[in-house]
């Protein structure tokens, strides 16, 4: 699967921002592994699966933070 590297900032905001459900649930993960888990819960939502090559994604998705509540 080829991921795109060049997308609006609304297909950003749409496909890649988590509830608060899912801040919740990245939150129970060790701080190191949140970006990843975050990741695989919007690809999983997006694409029907994990992403294996999560290094392939666009640096604006990689570069987003995980913020504590």
């Amino acid at each position: 699967m080829t991921l795109p590297q060049d997308f609006s900032d609304e297909e950003m905001a749409r496909d890649w921002t988590l509830s608060e459900t899912d801040k919740k649930e990245v939150n129970r993960y060790r701080t190191n592994s949140r970006l990843f888990i975050a990741i695989q819960i919007c690809a999983v939502r997006l694409y029907g699966r994990f992403l294996v090559e999560v290094n392939d994604l666009s640096p604006r998705i990689v570069s987003l933070e995980i913020v504590e509540e």
